[in-house]
């Protein structure tokens, strides 16, 4: 939350009212009206920090000048953050506070070649734009990246390009972007992209390699080819790029009890390793899935699922959705989805079993995908122990092979433990995947299956 300070520092009331009137000399309710606005955008944990834990945001009225409200910021209850007003500043306003705690540089006169060096302390963390732009649905705009030019003595020039983002209650809009073309001296304008020149700031931190006596590109290259030949790591091949967006993968079932399904581990690495693939164990583990519908089942009925799973520090949250001309028509064994998948905070983690909106782009998928989707809630947990190997051909391509033992469970209910195969291709051309699949299915007798575990939770919670 964005609050005045409440310290009285002169006889007409609290500083930051004070610096306005004098800096910017409109009615005060203006500046209130702004701050009352801004923290309807502002989400509780956004955090500002420039040279320490102080903030500038630059406000541009629909008339008159524009001005920054500058001050620190403080964490409060819980994640939440307090964003103290100290002060008002004209936007080309130097703070040699900044300066002096940053740098520990003092200076009686700041000119341009000043604030041309240290410009960082002139830049505003967030943009508000009393005229909300006509293609966004919030006035507030956050500061993301920059680019910039530097003159013939390496300074930055008086010009830089800042893309700034839509920011909401829920968090930042990653998906759309402004450009700012922004001027030391305060002065921004929205623009379609930046001029031709311009080059993100790290880029001017990496040094030739010409001159710097660590010897020519192509001698490192020589190098590599030799040592890389000599440990017989000279023939990979580029992994296949997908045709198409879908996941792609096979699935198999084993209908016996547990015990007995197992046994056709061993059977199916004596197989792959005859073909001539590599098997290379990459991990095991158990993982709680929780998946998420409305009252109606809307997402079951259009073949999407929408997963949350839990992580030590984190969590992760996954979007499915069967092709449209799969809804009804997908070849047994072969499983096709389009995935969506993102690590959420542990806020965003509890705002959504809460029922919350968040912000994360599988969620705000949703309603475009089923727009009759009524909130969402836990309807099943999903608990798998799995058992992971890496398939690898000759030519060092790749594909994943998982063992499942998979469990529901619904209102207390846990069903019956089934055993699960998937094969998925990393790079390994689809062919191959889809030989061996065969193979597996002919000579091995395994049943396939086109049912995501969402699908077979469903039939779960329908039969319990």
């Amino acid at each position: 939350m964005l609050v005045l300070n409440k310290s009285v520092h002169h006889e007409e009331g609290w500083q930051p009212i004070t610096k306005y009137k004098e800096r910017v000399g409109e009615n005060v309710s203006n500046l209130l009206e702004a701050i009352a606005e801004i923290n309807l955008y502002l989400p509780d944990d956004w955090r500002m920090t420039r040279s320490r834990n102080n903030f500038r945001i630059l406000v541009t009225p629909r008339t008159g000048k524009s001005y920054l409200i500058v001050g620190s910021s403080y964490r409060a209850n819980k994640d939440s953050i307090l964003h103290i007003i100290d002060s008002i500043f004209e936007p080309h306003y130097f703070d040699q506070y900044d300066l002096n705690a940053v740098f520990n540089v003092k200076l009686k006169v700041i000119d341009e070649k000043i604030r041309r060096k240290y410009d960082d302390m002139l830049k505003p963390n967030l943009y508000y734009f009393e005229q909300c732009p006509d293609d966004s649905e919030s006035p507030l705009f956050a500061r993301q990246y920059e680019k910039e030019m530097l003159d013939h003595d390496g300074m930055s020039c008086n010009i830089h390009f800042h893309r700034i983002h839509p920011l909401h209650r829920w968090g930042i809009e990653l998906d759309h972007h402004k450009w700012i073309r922004w001027e030391i001296g305060g002065k921004v304008d929205i623009v379609d992209y930046p001029e031709n020149g311009y080059h993100g700031k790290d880029y001017w931190k990496i040094p030739k390699l010409e001159g710097s006596g660590r010897g020519s590109a192509q001698s490192y290259a020589d190098s590599q080819k030799k040592i890389f030949k000599e440990y017989n790591i000279d023939n990979f091949e580029f992994p296949e790029q997908p045709s198409s967006p879908y996941e792609q993968e096979y699935k198999f079932i084993i209908n016996k009890p547990l015990r007995e399904a197992r046994k056709i581990r061993q059977p199916i690495k004596d197989f792959l390793q005859k073909e001539g693939y590599a098997l290379k164990e990459s991990g095991s583990g158990e993982q709680t899935d929780i998946y998420f519908d409305d009252e109606q089942y809307h997402l079951f009925k259009r073949g999407v699922s929408f997963r949350f799973r839990k992580r030590k520090e984190s969590a992760r949250i996954t979007l499915k959705m069967r092709p449209a001309h799969l809804i009804d028509n997908d070849q047994p064994g072969e499983y096709q989805r389009i995935e969506e998948e993102v690590s959420i905070s542990k806020s965003h983690a509890e705002a959504l079993l809460e029922g919350k909106k968040i912000n994360s782009f599988p969620f705000r998928m949703i309603p475009y995908v089923i727009p009759e989707c009524g909130k969402l809630k836990p309807v099943v947990t999903v608990s798998t122990k799995r058992e992971q190997w890496e398939i690898v051909n000759s030519a060092h391509q790749k594909a994943e092979l998982c063992f499942d033992t998979v469990t529901f469970e619904h209102n207390g209910k846990i069903s019956e433990p089934e055993f699960e195969i998937e094969i998925e291709s990393k790079g390994l051309p689809r062919e191959e995947i889809a030989t061996i699949a065969a193979v597996l299915q002919t000579d091995l007798g395994l049943m396939p299956s086109a049912e995501s575990k969402y699908e077979r939770a469903v039939q779960f919670l329908q039969r319990s």
